[in-house]
């Protein structure tokens, strides 16, 4: 055992580190700057200097993963730091003075780790909302609601109620719907715009008035054709698309009268503004009221903004009541909620617990904030009772204002606490790259003093240095610059299809030759792992991996894929949805087509219509057998082993990955069944509702996914800029990025006044302010993409690209680089030209493999057979056990283990009904094991009172309850209405009626039995110990001390000798079942006698006893000993 250090000891501080007392810190960390180590190690100096306790200290972060990560090194350095043994800094470097106190604290912290409060924004809004429910005015008890979910309600409500009912939105609903859309499309607009943020507002709405007066200056300058003319005689040079487009212009006006509605005349000017606007740039060429009257048109509100100004705010209303009255609430809701409570009357008390609870609060990421967040963080930690706020970011990566991101806050928030006397502190020592990496990527940022990749209010003025940690031997340049070249102008398509073949080839090269390289003196061994393609869009990505797999490179797509919406959860639900409805044609089909079954639709048809022996149609009848007695863990293990999932998902899917996502998905579903008892049909909606809305479930597990840890790949990672943030990989490609990024109907822009929704077409001035934010992205972007890689950086080179190109900032900076690649000193860039729109090679000759022999398959190898102890379950069928009790000694190998399925004994035999059809009248329960489920789940639940005072089944069935009960069954076993009333007499002589005894003797009936149990499960090992007995005894039933097993069978009984018939029912069918039952059953006795088993043959008011004789018992143990000596596993009765 390690003695701890008695003396004080020196422990290395980092140089970074403000000082501990300093209460207002902003850190901005360029990327690969080691801003998780700063925080990790603030953390520390707290705890030591500072004297706080870690639950103390509040770190927000944006992502589960970013939480997990900085969960994982804190607590690492922690542990790391209280059992240092010995000094590791010099007296004159900085350090911190690890004392006997200051190693308890820490020793503390590591200890009550568990509890540290590290979150994500929106978990440390949760918790603020449900520990401060009275502050918050919420209910104690809340559900978290998709953000669209809550949409559909409001929407779909008001739709009936006010938009297609009440004007001005019916005319606007209805204008919307004539331009060939229809409310899907409506739904989709109003989406975008919700989640745009509740304090964001449309920037323009419809004033009918000034519609009109642009209406009607438009008609007045090409109403007539002379009016046309003048257009016409002003542009002559514009013919080529001028006629066409004035006649349009003459069409739309004729077809929209001068008073229609305001919504239709929006129509007609949506219909008319491209043509405007062309004719706008030219208005040196006009006269000025024509002039007037386009502008008037290009500078119009949109039919689209008009419809989202009038209907976006009535839909905000709504979702806010009607998630205020359900107790809901969604995640920007939280931000809100918290917001609100803070700013109520009892804010300021709110304020001071939480300043009291977590004194010191750090955020990371902070350059993804929005301003509430902010908000948040100012009213509470911006305050004088505070110990500190320690904001880091890198404004330089802000590239989510997708989700709501404002990079503007980020910088307002940074000025405010800098004039507060906050300490800036600067990280730009680069820990992530190579020296020469650093200067060449330094290169393209600042290289271009009037042209810098970053330019306006966020800048690169503090270039990063090399720490030195990552080292490369290699001689090549760090950056490979893609130059495509062509003769001539040169294609898209060209320019992708030799993108990727330039690509390709540069793996090869890397893989046949990789550098030699070391980080943190460890050296890389090259794998295809360390290589990372980055795309602007999910399209690309999909691209590139299609062109390196045709090429024999694999590749992964990194995806951040949710477990409910994938296939493996879709075809899971088809599947159970089948079982529970197995005569349902349509569900048995989606269910065929899965990779549960795999029937090629060539042979769906026939498969799906076959008679029931058919093998899989077998098959889902078994599974639904077992789904009726609700014995779902046999189920689920069933589906999977008996339908080979994992080898055909091995074979046709993503093989682990699908499988482990089953699995998943089956321990959920088996979680919820542990909190409620449910059936199939319950369960598989409950599966559906959460593939619909994945907040509904707890359970925050990401999917199995393809890695981003470059270690644990054996393939090329390709993924979007936007998804690589935050990772680092040894060679990193750009790929596409040639045009735009997605495009849009809506926008949002920032004002003086907030934000601003833009829906649909924009004038000149709000399209150059959007364009403006769009190249501002982009610059974001490029930045993020360049500072991924740690050794080589490739590049490609564009002969021409489009204005708006993602990839343009680099181009624009790389391009100069480029021509002066082999010029100066130090050559930091590699010029590989790549051809572009080469000629695709010819056909190969007919004979071409005349010659080839393929050799002969290799010879299989022979498999070592697994112990006992790890071999799978073998399933055996009641039915085999049944006929022949010699079965379990001979079917299993040795080595097998053996396992008898719980449900089987509690399904009535449905075999021979076509025998005994002709007995059963055209009103009684028909033949089959769904008559048998209706009564045994009826028995189950039956109030056993109501049955005896009841004076007969008439009586007994009319009862609400009663008649319930019947009527759910029913519909659950697809069993006609009309048979109900013979059930009920079945249901209700069997409850009521004197036992008679097939001896001749007669026992009280159930009703009025003093001890009645119903539906008990038993579970005991076997005599090996090396396995389980399980299953459920219908009823359990005490009379006069004695103890009786009590089964129901609704056996059909043929023949003149019933009694007879019974019996040899029981021997030939149930003798199993009876041994099984009876050993279970003598673990329940106590101090009663278990007397035997009664076999209920409801329909026939017979009851078969089976008597426990005197060393009956030991002789049953012994063959179920002898069943277990040779295979090991389960066996569930």
């Amino acid at each position: 055992m390690t003695t701890a250090p008695t003396t004080s000891l020196r422990v290395a501080r980092p140089a970074a580190l403000p000082p501990h007392d300093h209460e207002l810190v902003v850190v901005e960390a360029s990327a690969g700057t080691g801003k998780t180590y700063f925080l990790e190690h603030r953390v520390v100096d707290l705890i030591v200097r500072a004297e706080a306790e870690l639950g103390q200290i509040l770190l927000v972060t944006f992502t589960d993963k970013a939480v997990a990560e900085l969960r994982l090194r804190i607590r690492d350095v922690l542990d790391r730091l209280s059992r240092v043994e010995a000094s590791t800094a010099e007296p004159d470097d900085p350090h911190w003075q690890l004392d006997a106190a200051a190693r308890r604290r820490l020793r503390a912290a590591v200890t009550a780790f568990d509890h540290a409060p590290i979150f994500t924004i929106h978990g440390f809004c949760h918790r603020v909302l449900v520990e401060d429910a009275f502050a918050s005015h919420r209910l104690f008890e809340q559900t978290q609601v998709a953000d669209e979910v809550a949409f559909d309600v409001a929407f779909g409500a008001l739709l009936r109620e006010q938009f297609a009912r009440v004007s001005p939105d019916r005319e606007l609903l209805s204008a919307f719907l004539a331009t060939d859309r229809s409310v899907d499309r409506l739904r989709d607009m109003l989406l975008v715009c919700a989640r745009a943020g509740i304090d964001a507002r449309v920037r323009r709405s419809l004033i009918p008035d000034d519609v009109r007066a642009t209406a009607d200056a438009f008609r007045t300058a090409f109403g007539t054709e002379a009016r046309r003319n003048i257009v016409a005689a002003a542009l002559t040079s514009e013919r080529r698309w001028l006629t066409d487009r004035l006649a349009a212009v003459a069409d739309a006006l004729e077809r929209c009268s001068g008073d229609a509605p305001p919504a239709q005349l929006l129509v007609m000017l949506d219909g008319c503004r491209d043509t405007a606007e062309k004719i706008a740039a030219r208005a040196a060429k006009l006269p000025p009221d024509i002039v007037a009257a386009v502008r008037g048109v290009v500078n119009a509100v949109s039919l689209d903004e008009a419809v989202a100004a009038a209907m976006l705010p009535p839909i905000m209303a709504r979702i806010q009541a009607d998630k205020q009255e359900h107790g809901q609430f969604d995640y920007d809701d939280m931000l809100q909620l918290v917001w609100r409570a803070l700013n109520g009357p009892r804010g300021e008390e709110l304020a001071s617990r939480l300043r009291a609870r977590t004194p010191w609060a750090m955020i990371d990421e902070f350059q993804d904030t929005d301003p509430v967040q902010w908000s948040i963080f100012r009213k509470v930690w911006m305050h004088a009772d505070t110990r500190g706020l320690t904001i880091v970011g890198d404004p330089k990566q802000a590239i989510y204002g997708f989700r709501g991101a404002d990079v503007k806050t980020y910088l307002d928030a940074r000025d405010e606490m800098l004039r507060a006397g906050a300490t800036r502190v600067p990280l730009d020592i680069n820990r992530r790259s190579t020296e020469p990496l650093v200067a060449a990527v330094n290169e393209i940022l600042v290289g271009n003093l009037l042209m810098p990749l970053l330019a306006g209010d966020i800048t690169y003025d503090e270039p990063v240095r090399a720490s030195g940690d990552v080292v490369c031997d290699d001689v090549r340049p760090p950056v490979a610059v893609l130059a495509l070249r062509g003769d001539g102008k040169t294609s898209a398509d060209g320019n992708r299809q030799a993108l990727a073949r330039g690509i390709g080839d540069a793996i090869e090269a890397l893989r046949a030759a990789p550098p030699a390289w070391t980080s943190r003196g460890v050296t890389r061994p090259f794998q295809l792992g360390h290589v990372m393609v980055l795309t602007r869009t999910n399209r690309e990505s999909t691209d590139i991996a299609a062109a390196l797999r045709a090429r024999g490179l694999p590749c992964a797509l990194v995806e951040p894929e949710k477990l409910f919406a994938t296939r493996e959860a879709a075809e899971l639900a088809c599947v159970l949805a089948a079982i529970a409805a197995p005569r349902d044609r349509s569900a048995r089909m989606r269910a065929l087509r899965t990779r549960f079954f795999d029937v090629p639709w060539s042979d769906l048809v026939h498969v799906v219509d076959a008679p029931d022996h058919h093998p899989l149609i077998a098959r889902i009848f078994d599974w639904a057998l077992l789904a009726s007695r609700r014995a779902y863990e046999t189920l689920f293990r069933r589906v999977v082993e008996d339908s080979r999932y994992a080898e055909r998902a091995l074979v046709l899917g993503t093989g682990e990955r699908a499988v482990t996502n089953t699995w998943h998905l089956i321990e959920l579903l088996l979680a919820e069944l542990g909190r409620a008892r449910s059936d199939l049909h319950e369960l598989v909606g409950r599966l559906r509702g959460w593939m619909t809305d994945e907040t509904s479930h707890p359970d925050e597990r990401d999917v199995q996914r393809a890695s981003t840890d470059p270690g644990d790949s054996g393939a090329v990672r390709i993924l979007t800029v936007h998804k690589a943030k935050g990772l680092e990989a040894p060679y990193v490609f750009l790929y596409g990025g040639m045009s735009g990024g997605p495009k849009g109907n809506v926008h949002t822009l920032r004002d003086a006044t907030g934000r601003l929704i833009i829906v649909g077409a924009h004038d000149e001035t709000t399209g150059a302010a959007l364009e403006a934010v769009t190249e501002a992205e982009n610059q974001r972007l490029a930045y993020v993409a360049l500072t991924r890689a740690q050794v080589r950086l490739y590049l490609p080179l564009y002969a021409n690209l489009k204005k708006d190109a993602t990839y343009g900032p680099i181009q624009r900076c790389l391009a100069p680089l480029a021509e002066r690649a082999h010029r100066g000193t130090r050559v930091l860039f590699e010029l590989v030209d790549v051809p572009v729109d080469l000629p695709e090679l010819p056909d190969a000759p007919p004979d071409a493999l005349a010659g080839f022999v393929a050799p002969a398959p290799p010879a299989p190898a022979e498999l070592v057979a697994l112990p006992a102890e790890r071999g799978g379950l073998v399933m055996l069928s009641y039915t085999r056990l049944a006929h022949d009790l010699a079965v379990p000694m001979t079917a299993a190998k040795p080595g097998d283990a053996l396992a008898i399925d719980p449900a089987e004994f509690d399904v009535d035999d449905a075999s021979g009904t076509a025998d005994v059809a002709p007995l059963v009248g055209p009103d009684d329960l028909p033949p089959g094991a769904a008559s048998g489920l209706l009564l045994h789940d009826v028995f189950e639940i039956a109030d056993v009172a109501r049955a005896r005072a009841a004076p007969d089944a008439v009586a007994w069935s009319a009862d609400p309850e009663v008649a319930l009960q019947l009527a759910d069954a029913a519909r659950a076993r697809g069993i006609d209405a009309r048979y109900l009333p013979h059930a009920a007499r079945i249901l209700h002589a069997t409850l009521t009626r004197p036992l008679a005894l097939t001896d001749g003797s007669t026992l009280p009936a159930l009703a009025d039995a003093p001890r009645f149990a119903r539906e008990v499960e038993f579970s005991y090992p076997l005599a090996s110990g090396r396995g389980l007995v399980r299953g459920f005894i219908d009823a359990l039933v005490v009379i006069d001390d004695e103890l009786w097993v009590l089964d129901y069978k609704s056996d059909v009984l043929a023949g003149d000798d019933r009694v007879k018939a019974a019996h040899e029912r029981v021997a030939s069918h149930y003798a199993v079942q009876a041994r099984l039952y009876a050993l279970a059953a003598d673990r329940f006795r106590g101090n009663r006698r278990l007397a035997g088993l009664l076999f209920a043959f409801v329909r026939h008011d017979l009851v078969a006893p089976l008597r426990i004789e005197p060393g009956t018992l030991e002789t049953w143990r012994a063959w179920l000993a002898t069943i277990a000596a040779r295979p090991t596993g389960e066996v569930a009765s």
